[in-house]
């Protein structure tokens, strides 16, 4: 098993978190039915314990390891593996299983002032005897949560991004600049979406959320569908637009990213992006995007950021993945106070042969992306800043089914769940929590 992921800490923070197996955080997660930490000396120990499997039948599985950490230059590693040792016979009632892990921590440059550590986890289990292997498979993610625990426990996302939001929000309205021909026309082109949406016979889409409209339209013999979405943001066109243009903020990391950076940063308002997307299906290969986006202020106020497809020989297409395009554009236009109509048009390819039937189900998928930026800008809000809207639109988030309540922890229903995530993710929930 092997699992790796970018932690808001350093080296040293995340290694002392992942050795403290008798922590209060620890002992509760992990759920053992004993455990125990021997020290022998500043950089070996034992560590001891018994997990039950919660199979009938089956005996608990009873471990013990000897724990080696050590500091190699701007990595920091620790080993545990499985020993024997005379102050830890093993125990009759128990069954002893063998595991070998290996935590690897390599300091990353820093995020404004945040440490940043990619730490891996390579982990081996015998838990030995006939175990069934539908049970072995589970608990493959079971042992490699411990990985993302330490994530969790480091996170900062809200920080990390929140500081690079406040840089864009006063880059975008300081802004003056001059605009190229083909800056023009890339802009021209994005708001001549709008129009050609417009004039289209479309149907509604039924999306996840009743705060957001979509609709899926073809445009005469064109073998790919048009999309089109819209909801009210409660942020400022400009803090919108800051959180857009942020190609590598935490909050805007998915299951399917492979990778994800810029090829170019011509200015403020144009980039040159690169975006690589891991299949669904192993039979269809994976795709990548290289996009330009430009973006720019209206006469009447609004902002219009727009990505337009582009080839490069910074980044050519290459031969285990296939060259997709993802035309689009986002008009953000104030409201009322910080309230701001967020409109989001899309015309995909993905390229190769893939049925237009898979393409358009993806497409509507995608124009949930307005959602996402609603729920995100909606969690910010404290208690204090609460009014009507924000009634509605935390009651709409309650009855909404997430992906979160797939993964509920034992013994919750999917409704516990699903409150659990919210009150863990919106600011003003968790302040009626503490209160």
């Amino acid at each position: 098993m092997r699992a790796s992921t970018i932690i808001d800490a350093s080296a040293e923070d995340c290694a002392a978190w992942e050795m403290a197996k008798m922590s209060r955080a620890h002992v509760k997660s992990k759920k053992n039915r004993l455990s125990s930490l021997t020290k022998i000396t500043n950089h070996q120990r034992l560590y001891h314990f018994v997990r039950e499997l919660k199979i009938p039948g089956f005996a608990p599985r009873e471990f013990l390891t000897l724990d080696v950490w050590k500091k190699q230059g701007r990595t920091l590693v620790v080993m545990y593996e499985s020993t024997d040792h005379t102050d830890f016979p093993p125990i009759p009632a128990f069954v002893r299983g063998e595991t070998t892990s290996y935590w690897e921590y390599e300091t990353l440059s820093k995020v404004g002032r945040q440490h940043q550590t990619r730490a891996t986890l390579t982990l081996r289990n015998d838990l030995k005897g006939s175990i069934p292997k539908s049970f072995v498979d589970k608990g493959v993610a079971r042992s490699l949560m411990s990985l993302s625990a330490t994530r969790k426990q480091f996170d900062k996302s809200l920080e990390i991004d929140g500081a690079t939001r406040a840089r864009n929000v006063a880059m975008i309205a300081e802004h003056v600049a001059e605009y190229s021909g083909k800056e023009n026309s890339i802009i021209e082109e994005g708001a001549n979406y709008f129009s050609e949406f417009e004039g289209m016979k479309a149907k509604n889409l039924k999306v996840a959320s009743p705060l957001t409209k979509a609709k899926i339209a073809y445009n005469g013999g064109d073998h790919h569908a048009w999309g089109w979405s819209s909801t009210t943001v409660r942020a400022g066109p400009a803090e919108v637009l800051a959180y857009i243009i942020d190609l590598h903020k935490h909050s805007g990391r998915y299951e399917d990213d492979v990778e994800k950076d810029y090829v170019e940063k011509l200015n403020d308002h144009n980039t040159l992006a690169y975006v690589k997307k891991r299949s669904p299906n192993k039979i269809v290969r994976d795709r990548d995007f290289l996009s330009r986006g430009v973006w720019k202020r209206e006469q009447n106020g609004s902002l219009l950021y727009v990505m337009k497809p582009e080839e490069s020989a910074e980044s050519p297409p290459s031969e285990d993945t296939v060259r997709a395009q993802y035309p689009s554009a986002i008009r953000l236009s104030r409201r009322n106070g910080k309230e701001t109509t967020l409109a989001y048009v899309a015309h995909p390819d993905a390229g190769g042969l893939v049925p237009n039937f898979i393409t358009d189900r993806f497409l509507g998928v995608n124009l949930g992306y307005v959602t996402e930026i609603q729920e995100y800008f909606q969690a910010l809000r404290g208690l204090d800043e609460w009014d009507v809207e924000d009634g509605t639109c935390v009651a709409e988030g309650m009855v909404k089914k997430t992906e979160a309540e797939k993964r509920h922890e034992w013994g919750e229903t999917t409704i516990e769940a699903r409150m659990r995530e919210l009150f863990l993710k919106q600011k003003g929930l968790g302040e009626i929590a503490e209160k």
